[in-house]
């Protein structure tokens, strides 16, 4: 059998400190207003962003349709306010995205 790191690089990813704040500050970055009119992005344009930065594709239909269902979800939590400068669960999909199988392993 040949060996992987897979599974370590998957633990690590969950649970580094270090991923959660890049989460967030990625998170921030992809949602402050951008283009010409200089609009915040919503959800789906959000997710597009995210897809592309992380795992350098875009989103297919049925991967928004998904991320827009887990940012509802994540949005019902408790303790998950939107007072902060990111939406929390906005934050949840990008660290969500870090350990998505195209960003863990090498193709």
């Amino acid at each position: 059998r040949s060996a992987s790191v897979t599974p370590q690089q998957a633990l690590a990813l969950s649970n580094s400190r270090l991923v959660h704040d890049a989460a967030r500050q990625i998170a921030e970055r992809l949602s402050a207003p951008s283009g010409a009119e200089g609009h915040i992005a919503d959800d789906s344009e959000f997710i597009q962003r995210a897809f592309s930065a992380v795992l350098g594709v875009p989103a297919n239909a049925e991967e928004v349709r998904a991320s827009l269902s887990a940012l509802e979800a994540w949005r019902k939590l408790p303790n998950e306010s939107q007072g902060g400068a990111v939406d929390p669960a906005r934050q949840h999909l990008v660290w969500a995205l870090f350990n998505h199988n195209d960003f863990v392993t090498v193709r």
